[in-house]
């Protein structure tokens, strides 16, 4: 029954008290944004000043490899895009998950850089998200929210 249920897309009952109390429009938000590539990419691409001259720095992350990183004033901001921030996650919640998630670390964080996200470190931290809210996701038929805890 349980395998059933997921396969159609049910929730099952445990599940619909959690689901319950949050906004359709929620659960579909992070739903819809937890492993959306083209979402964290849009939302990586930092906006170039056509006021402020260019200066050539090699080091700068500015340009093709902006795509790759998003910092907490990016997720922030993309969290509020999809109308999660300030309700049902304030911004202090937002800081605690992305400070421990960068703690953590990705298999795809080459730098290891404390103040950005990789990819693989987004996703971690809208599955957080999804369980702070009770909303599972499913991939093979399985609650992959249940395995990230704050």
């Amino acid at each position: 029954v349980k395998t059933l249920a997921h396969r159609t897309g049910c929730v099952l009952a445990v599940e619909e008290e959690a689901a319950a109390v949050i906004k359709p429009e929620w659960r579909d938000a992070l739903k819809g944004a937890w492993n959306n590539r083209d979402m964290f990419t849009k939302a990586c691409v930092k906006p170039v000043d056509p006021n402020k001259k260019a200066k050539l720095d090699l080091g700068s992350k500015q340009g093709a490899d902006d795509d790759n990183s998003m910092d907490f004033r990016e997720f922030v901001s993309l969290i509020e895009k999809i109308g999660m921030c300030p309700e049902p996650f304030n911004k202090t919640l937002l800081a605690k998950v992305f400070k421990e998630v960068n703690m953590s670390g990705a298999a795809d964080d080459l730098n290891d850089d404390a103040h950005e996200f990789s990819y693989e470190e987004y996703k971690t931290a809208m599955l957080i998200l999804c369980s702070e809210l009770g909303v599972p996701i499913y991939v093979n038929g399985r609650n992959i929210v249940q395995r990230v805890k704050l």
